[in-house]
C-alpha cells in the first residue's frame, strides 16, 4: 500500500502545480505549499496503535511537530475560481453541489475543472483525465485498506490478542475493556494542549508495553494480510488498475518534486520502491 508520506508527496506535487497555474492568472497562492512532514513514515507504523515506547514517553500519542504559523488562511474568491474552476464554493474552498464554471479569468481561459484539474492531468499523464475519474483509480485500493483494518479485527486471534491487552492494562493500574484504542480514546486532546503531561505519557508508555505483551500488532497484521491478499486475487482487474494508475502518478510527482527541488523526506519516499503489494 502507498505510504503516508508518499501520499503527502502527492499532495505537495498537487499545490505546487496549482500555485504555478495560479500565478499565470496573476494571483498569488494565499498559502505556500508545505514541505515539511510529520505524519507516520508508514501506512503502517500507527495502523494499529501506537508501538514506540520511547516516542510514547516523550511524546505520549502526539506526533512530534514543531510551532504552527497559525493555520491555512481563507482563500480569496479569485483564487477559488482558478483554482477549481467555479464560481461557488463551500466553505472548505471546494466546489459546491450548485457551482457555476466560468470559462475565463480576466480574459483567460480557465483549465477544465480550475487548477487543480489541471494538475490532476499532469500527474496522471492522461490530459482527458477529470477530478472524479481521478479518484475512482486510487479508491478501490483505500476502500480495501480501510475495509481489511475493521474485518480483520473480527478475528478470534485478533480478539484474544485485545484481551491480553487489557488484562495487561489492568496490571498497569488501568481498567479499559478488550479494545486496544480505549486507552488513547479515553484522553481529552485538544490543539490547546499540544505536548502531553505526565498522565498522558505515563498511559502511553503502559499501552505501547501492553501491546507488545499481547503481541496485537503481529497477529492483526497477519489477519488484515490475509484479508487483503484474499480480496486482490478476486478484484485481479481492479488491483492491477489501481497500481498501474498508481505508478504513473509516483512517477510524475517525482518529476514535479525534483524540478522544484523539493527532496527529503518526500523525494526518496516517492522515487523508492512502491509498497502496493498487501502486507505479507
Amino acid at each position: 500500500m502507498r505510504s503516508h508520506l508518499d501520499l503527502a508527496a502527492e499532495d505537495l506535487a498537487v499545490n505546487v502545480l496549482v500555485g504555478e497555474c495560479l500565478k499565470r492568472f496573476g494571483l498569488e497562492p494565499a498559502n505556500k505549499p508545505n514541505t515539511s512532514f510529520f505524519g507516520p513514515t508508514s501506512l503502517l507504523e500507527r495502523r494499529y496503535g501506537l508501538l514506540d515506547q520511547k516516542r510514547a514517553a516523550d511524546y505520549g500519542y502526539w506526533m512530534p511537530a514543531p510551532a504552527t504559523d497559525g493555520g491555512q488562511k481563507e482563500i480569496s474568491a479569485d483564487e477559488t475560481i482558478v483554482t477549481y474552476g467555479v464560481v461557488d464554493a463551500d466553505d472548505s474552498g471546494a466546489p459546491d453541489d450548485s457551482s457555476s464554471a466560468p470559462a475565463s479569468f480576466k480574459g483567460k481561459p480557465i483549465p477544465k475543472e480550475g487548477c487543480i484539474g489541471e494538475a490532476q492531468r499532469t500527474l496522471s499523464g492522461d490530459e482527458n483525465m477529470t477530478s472524479a475519474v481521478y479518484g475512482e483509480h486510487i479508491a478501490w485500493a483505500n476502500d480495501l485498506q480501510v475495509k481489511s483494518f475493521f474485518e480483520s479485527r473480527g478475528e478470534p486471534k485478533v480478539h484474544a490478542a485485545e484481551a491480553t491487552w487489557s488484562s495487561c492494562m489492568k496490571d498497569h493500574g488501568y481498567s479499559f475493556p478488550a479494545d486496544v484504542f480505549a486507552a488513547v480514546n479515553s484522553l481529552e486532546k485538544t490543539r490547546e494542549r499540544p505536548r502531553a503531561g505526565s498522565d498522558e505519557t505515563e498511559l502511553a508508555v503502559a499501552d505501547t508495553g501492553c501491546r507488545r505483551t499481547s503481541d496485537i500488532a503481529a497477529l492483526w497484521y497477519e489477519a488484515d494480510a490475509r484479508y487483503q491478499a484474499a480480496e486482490t486475487a478476486r478484484n485481479a482487474a481492479k488491483w492491477a488498475d489501481s497500481t498501474r494508475f498508481a505508478r504513473t502518478v509516483r512517477s510524475n510527482v517525482a518529476s514535479v518534486l525534483e524540478k522544484h527541488r523539493i527532496g527529503a523526506p518526500f523525494l526518496p519516499a516517492i522515487r523508492g520502491d512502491m509498497d502496493w503489494s498487501p502486507p505479507s
